[in-house]
């Protein structure tokens, strides 16, 4: 029997003896209680001192022990922790790992903190210096992009020296509902002017 043995929750491990005699029966104890069995071998999960007495049949015995430490799993953590939302003022994002000396994130990087811009689930495989590992919660990282609609308002007419201008409102609102709005022109026979294929608006910017 060799020891100690370091575990982690959740693991186990197999105590074996070895002899080269014959005749011989097991007997282990845990703590100082039987653990009824004369196997020559027994798999631990938990805590304590494990001893096994060797028995020959003259009557000798020994007695050997192992301590068996089972350490708890660390606790994986990312800041922060709530879903970020990228936007083309913020096109990335620092996410930072604790709780452990060594890091694996689930796109590949092996350091405490990472720069990310790309949307997606972060997650990070955390190992303590017992060598227990754990995975943190998954963090969303999104971009921040803002659902367009056509409002219902009619088309309002004006008229100016040129001639008429039609007016009409299109309403952009985001998942955080901030409404934004632009406003676009267009003559009274040749469609519309001026105005892009797309528009990017600040929140509650108007055009």
């Amino acid at each position: 029997v060799s020891g100690p043995v370091k575990l982690c929750i959740g693991e186990s491990a197999t105590i074996r003896a070895t002899s080269s005699d014959s005749g011989i029966s097991y007997a282990w104890l845990k703590d100082g209680s039987d653990l009824h069995t004369a196997l020559d071998s027994i798999t631990v999960s938990t805590s304590g001192n494990y001893s096994l007495i060797v028995s020959k049949a003259a009557g000798c015995s020994d007695t050997a022990s192992v301590q068996v430490i089972v350490n708890p799993l660390p606790t994986a953590t990312i800041a922060p922790a709530d879903s970020i939302m990228l936007s083309c003022a913020t096109p990335n994002a620092t996410l930072t790992a604790s709780g452990g000396n060594s890091y694996l994130w689930s796109n590949g990087p092996k350091s405490a903190a990472i720069a990310v811009s790309d949307t997606g689930s972060y997650s990070v495989l955390v190992t303590d210096s017992n060598g227990c590992s754990a995975s943190s919660k998954p963090v969303e990282v999104r971009w921040l992009r803002p659902d367009v609609s056509l409002s219902s308002q009619t088309d309002t007419t004006i008229c100016t020296d040129s001639g008429a201008i039609y007016v009409r409102q299109i309403q952009i609102q985001n998942h955080l509902g901030v409404s934004q709005k632009v406003v676009a022109h267009r003559g009274a026979s040749s469609g519309f002017l001026g105005i892009p294929d797309t528009i990017v608006l600040a929140p509650n910017e108007t055009r």
